[in-house]
């Protein structure tokens, strides 16, 4: 398909496809009949079901991608009044359009142009939703590095020394996966060194990160002090997500290995991972950070001027103060690369 044509086809299905309420793109089958080549929708429903029976093969239900929906049209009533009529419509996902491509009537030209047209399209999809699969695996990883972080600073407070931490991280290991960490990290062939979040899927990652946010909550909650008080705390939180899991069918110890998070990072540009994480914050109405644990007053002090350089119209809520008391004041920012990344590391976990 060269230059010219690709654009002109792209224009046409690009002009009559539509938005729904949660912004996802769809085609109505009744519009998208004559850039096809079909004149009757008897024959062009057909083709839809030839589409559907095809997509059943490999995917069990096809109303996601061929939603059956009706609408009024005006009939001539010869009395003067208008009188109407339900007719059969389909919303089509890029897919299904791909999918009808396939199965129409390969003489028509306007078949081949919409099979070479969609076939791109829907390839470019699938890499891009593949791509923020893998860019929200790298954002759940960096989260929990932060939340490890943060977890190893409230320990070293509550009298736990760099041995005791690695025992309670141990402890949390083994009641999630139900097997040691050493276990884990042979049976997903982890490298030497590394550590065994690098090799775990997104779940695992938000699961190892819940319990640890769990536990050091409960941590400051609870004044616990030393080392056994807190591993067992950190063991009651982690088997508790750990059922939960279980209830949904869900086991980590079971869940295969994932490409090594290091390499996935240095495929996948850095501009394209802070677009991602921007996205995700763009439609809360408000963000909240906690600073109560920040000692180091220039650290406030650059806080305070990055909020101060970037206003805009989302609520920042920041809690400060002590612990037992804590304190609040509401600023208002801009959902930006700065703003994000200069903050993200004291953002609560209720927007993560």
């Amino acid at each position: 398909m060269n230059e010219i044509v690709q654009s002109k086809t792209k224009n046409i299905f690009e002009s009559i496809k539509k938005l729904d309420g949660n912004n996802q793109e769809y085609w109505l089958a009744r519009e998208l009949m004559p850039h096809l080549g079909y004149d009757h929708w008897k024959n062009f429903k057909l083709v839809i079901n030839k589409a559907k029976t095809s997509l059943l093969q490999t995917y069990p239900h096809t109303n996601h991608h061929f939603a059956e929906i009706s609408k009024k049209i005006r009939i001539a009533s010869g009395t003067g009044k208008q009188a109407t009529r339900e007719i059969l419509d389909f919303k089509l996902t890029r897919h299904a359009c791909y999918l009808i491509a396939q199965n129409g009537d390969p003489s028509k030209d306007e078949i081949a142009l919409a099979q070479a047209y969609f076939a791109i399209q829907t390839r470019r999809q699938e890499v891009q939703d593949e791509n923020n699969k893998v860019i929200k695996r790298i954002i759940a990883r960096r989260k929990l590095s932060e939340t490890e972080k943060k977890f190893s600073g409230v320990l070293i407070e509550h009298g736990v020394d760099k041995k005791g931490i690695a025992e309670i991280r141990s402890a949390g290991d083994a009641a999630l996966f139900n097997k040691p960490t050493s276990t884990m990290k042979k049976q997903l062939q982890a490298g030497k060194g590394r550590a065994l979040a690098d090799y775990v899927p997104t779940i695992t990652l938000k699961a190892k990160d819940l319990a640890t946010e769990m536990t050091t909550f409960k941590t400051n909650e609870k004044n616990l002090q030393g080392k056994n008080p807190i591993k067992f705390e950190h063991m009651h939180n982690s088997e508790a997500i750990r059922k939960m899991l279980n209830e949904n069918g869900i086991y980590p110890e079971q869940l295969p290995a994932e490409e090594d998070i290091k390499k996935l990072e240095r495929r996948i540009g850095q501009s394209e991972i802070e677009m991602l994480e921007i996205n995700d914050y763009l439609e809360l109405d408000e963000i909240v950070i906690d600073i109560r644990n920040i000692k180091d007053k220039n650290e406030v002090l650059r806080i305070n001027e990055l909020i101060r350089n970037h206003p805009g119209e989302t609520s920042l809520k920041i809690i400060y103060g002590d612990k037992l008391s804590p304190k609040q004041i509401i600023r208002s920012v801009e959902i930006s690369n700065d703003i994000i990344s200069g903050l993200r590391k004291y953002i609560a976990i209720e927007n993560r």
